[in-house]
């Protein structure tokens, strides 16, 4: 699986950079953090992450949202290193599969789907689920966590639907003010459409209802943004000062 890598130079404290990795120019993981290794001139990276509250200890933890397999994980770290080594903000694993034509297929498997109706503040969230992308024929995946399953309502035909969100983090803004931005996300419509599909498709088989409209068509363009900002209150708020926990290193 190839991949180009953007840089972006923070130098906050440990905090070095934020890199944003390009997958066969199909998908998109934004904000992998590389912090300063121990020894000097060394990095580690961390993946984008989640709270998630351990139901029998009570404690909050941080869960990454995208694991690598081990073999690319290992690619795209080395790569990062070498950045840093050449002080260069661009790189790609292999220029020519940028062309369409060398772009491989990438397959989605959707491993866990967990509905979930019980959140008094959240009643549009219908369920989460877990997905691997990976590329057919090839041991490289990208583990996908914290899909979110929404069911909303078309403005005009007043019917619902079932959108796909994939995960988001809550971002301070300037002024005091906060938004959500994607963590990752699906680049072209083939790829958004499979991850739709499959999770939509084993959502209604898990809960025995196929009555409910798909809503891959309605509206925007992206539908996982076609629901009003509202039914995103379940968002996790994710600090981005993570100098308090930057010495975690999750990658797995």
């Amino acid at each position: 699986m190839e991949y180009t890598i953007n840089l972006r130079p923070i130098n906050k404290g440990k905090l070095l950079a934020a890199a944003d990795v390009k997958f066969e120019n199909q998908f998109k993981l934004n904000g992998v953090k590389v912090f300063a290794g121990k020894e000097e001139g060394t990095i580690f990276t961390q993946m984008p992450s989640y709270q998630k509250l351990d139901p029998v200890t009570g404690i909050r933890g941080y869960m990454p949202v995208v694991v690598l397999s081990k073999g690319l994980n290992e690619r795209v770290r080395n790569s990062i290193q070498e950045m840093f080594d050449k002080t260069v903000f661009n790189i790609s694993s292999n220029p020519s599969y940028l062309s369409r034509e060398n772009q491989r297929v990438l397959d989605v498997l959707v491993k866990n789907v967990t509905p979930f109706t019980n959140d008094v503040n959240n009643p549009n969230l219908r369920g989460f689920a877990n997905i691997a992308i990976s590329e057919l024929g090839s041991e490289n995946k990208i583990h996908i966590n914290s899909i979110r399953i929404i069911e909303a309502v078309n403005q005009e035909s007043g019917q619902n639907y079932l959108a796909v969100s994939m995960p988001r983090a809550k971002v301070a803004e300037k002024g005091g003010t906060f938004a959500y931005s994607d963590q990752c996300h699906s680049i072209t419509t083939d790829l958004r459409i499979a991850i739709h599909q499959g999770v939509i498709s084993e959502y209604k088989q898990k809960i025995g209802d196929y009555t409910i409209e798909d809503g891959l068509n309605e509206g925007k363009t992206n539908t996982e943004r076609n629901f009003n900002e509202q039914t995103l209150n379940h968002e996790v708020e994710q600090d981005l000062n993570i100098d308090a926990h930057a010495e975690m290193e999750i990658i797995e």
